[in-house]
């Protein structure tokens, strides 16, 4: 057997310290709507790459000042129970769409229930409670998420607590990340790269919830904020120089959702060909009520369910996933093996979802489809391609239109050349 020794990092007494040469300045700047927001649902940033500047994708900020009005645009008062979803920051948004020079690179449909899914399943229980916070998150209670009660006998603790931020008509601030693809990779986007944001507002009652009545969100002041890099020079020419014979490469993950309706009185659900072409490295499957999902002020719509479903699998290529189908039996307090999918196919521990809350509010299925179920490591894998059927059975037949959100996690590649022309391989 062959033996390799070695010394340890404390032994190293004689190595010189590592110095930081390469980024000289950084600091966050400003960038306003490129046109008014008053009366339009669409709302469009340009981050223009000129200069040597380089940007920072993993460090963009949105910053909103809102307020909520009566539906007739008179105000909002104290005696007005109405408050917002979860997240708000960001599930108030329907769709964002991103290019960089003009080549678009990200077109999200589904964007609030994106960012809903990766600030619920993604940040440990402290993030959530602080860093998230700032961004309007404050977790409904388990079995509440449709009350909207604002008195002391309210049950609901997470309505509430937006509540307090957002009655009597008040202007209320938020800030936090901007969920883009882009930014869950490290490297410094090159100078001469524009980018361009282009946010579509939800409907309002799909972003507020009230008992009674109807209103609207109003968007008072909306700003992004991103790092920008001044860079040293040697690397400027370094990385031109580099760009006569290679091209920059940015490899991410980038987010596909799609959504599949299923009619009331369906027991037995078949969804052949789901995904065709070149398949995802994990999926994120749930259920939620139509009418929430296509906006209903008394409904909360990341309302996830288990509506009593005793059966659930793919199918890649013909091969069952997981081999042995998950079984539930939700009225029996029998899912114990695909709540821990939140844990083993995330591969993370700190995952913030109680038994309780997962049976049901947060009922979501998490399939890592990866050879070696590393959906999560910071390598690429090979492509694979074929398609993906989704097998569904319940205990009982479906009360109301139920619509199945798929969240699709892809591998993803774009390169840039020295003219700063955009390439994809998707």
């Amino acid at each position: 057997m062959e033996r390799c020794y070695c010394t340890k990092s404390e032994l190293e007494l004689f190595g010189p310290e590592k110095i930081q040469l390469a980024i000289e300045n950084s600091s966050f700047v400003e960038i306003h709507p490129v046109a008014s927001i008053s009366d339009s649902n669409t709302i469009e940033f340009q981050i223009t790459g000129l200069g040597d500047a380089y940007f920072d994708l993993s460090h963009v900020l949105l910053n909103i000042q809102a307020k909520i009005l009566k539906a007739d645009g008179t105000a909002f008062t104290v005696n007005d129970k109405c408050g917002s979803i979860n997240y708000l920051l960001n599930t108030m948004f329907s769709e964002c769409h991103i290019s960089l020079n003009d080549r678009q690179i990200s077109s999200e449909s589904n964007y609030a229930y994106k960012t809903y899914i990766q600030s619920t399943l993604f940040h440990s229980e402290s993030s959530q409670k602080n860093f998230l916070r700032a961004g309007m998150f404050y977790k409904d209670t388990a079995g509440e998420f449709d009350n909207t009660d604002v008195t002391a006998a309210g049950k609901n603790l997470g309505f509430k607590q937006r509540y307090e931020r957002v009655k009597g008509g008040k202007i209320f601030d938020m800030c936090g990340i901007l969920h883009i693809d882009l930014g869950t990779q490290p490297r410094l986007l090159i100078s001469g790269t524009t980018i361009r944001v282009r946010l579509l507002k939800a409907k309002d009652d799909f972003t507020l919830l009230a008992a009674s009545g109807a209103f609207r969100l109003q968007i008072e002041n909306i700003s992004l904020f991103i790092r920008k890099c001044d860079v040293s020079s040697s690397i400027v020419v370094g990385h031109e120089k580099a760009l006569e014979q290679a091209l920059v490469q940015m490899s991410f993950t980038r987010i596909e959702t799609k959504t599949f309706t299923l009619s009331s009185g369906l027991k037995s659900v078949i969804i052949p060909n789901a995904m065709n072409g070149i398949l995802p490295s994990r999926m994120i499957l749930g259920l939620v009520s139509n009418s929430a999902f296509n906006g209903d002020f008394k409904k909360d719509p990341f309302n996830f369910k288990n509506y009593n479903l005793s059966y659930i699998s793919l199918s890649e290529n013909g091969v069952q996933i997981p081999m042995s189908a998950y079984t539930p039996s939700y009225k029996n307090d029998l899912f114990a093996r695909n709540y821990l999918s939140l844990f083993t196919d995330l591969a993370q521990h700190n995952t913030n979802v109680t038994l309780e809350e997962y049976k049901d509010n947060t009922c979501l299925y998490v399939f890592d489809l990866t050879q070696d179920y590393s959906a999560s490591d910071p390598f690429m894998n090979v492509a694979r391609s074929g398609d993906i059927s989704i097998h569904l059975k319940f205990d009982e037949d479906l009360p109301e239109t139920v619509t199945l959100l798929v969240y699709m996690e892809m591998q993803s590649l774009i390169e840039i050349d020295k003219s700063r022309n955009i390439f994809t391989d998707y």
